[in-house]
């Protein structure tokens, strides 16, 4: 689960919650686990560049919007754990405004 602020006018407008799911090949559950810091922190700057670009305004659950997030996720994510990613799911996604 990873919490990214949606910052407007210098301040944090906004919290979004965001719980991700990997699809992975057979047998590779304890590679992910090993590289976890790794992954958790490629996330984070993908969600936060996605929150900067402004994202998660407006309709942020729009399809192609969603679309646009998590191919970015799972190019990041290949680039850590290579072809053992098959997807990247989002599998919750909430926006709790201040």
């Amino acid at each position: 689960q990873f919490v990214i602020p949606v910052v407007e006018d210098g301040q944090v407008a906004a919290l979004v919650v965001v719980s991700l799911s990997l699809e992975v090949t057979t047998g590779s559950t304890e590679t992910v686990f090993a590289r976890e810091p790794k992954l958790r922190d490629v996330f984070l700057q993908v969600l936060f560049d996605h929150a900067n670009a402004g994202g998660f305004r407006g309709s942020f659950t729009d399809g192609s919007n969603l679309v646009v997030l998590r191919q970015a996720l799972k190019e990041v994510a290949m680039q850590v754990l290579g072809d053992i990613v098959t997807d990247v799911l989002i599998v919750d996604i909430a926006r709790q405004d201040s």
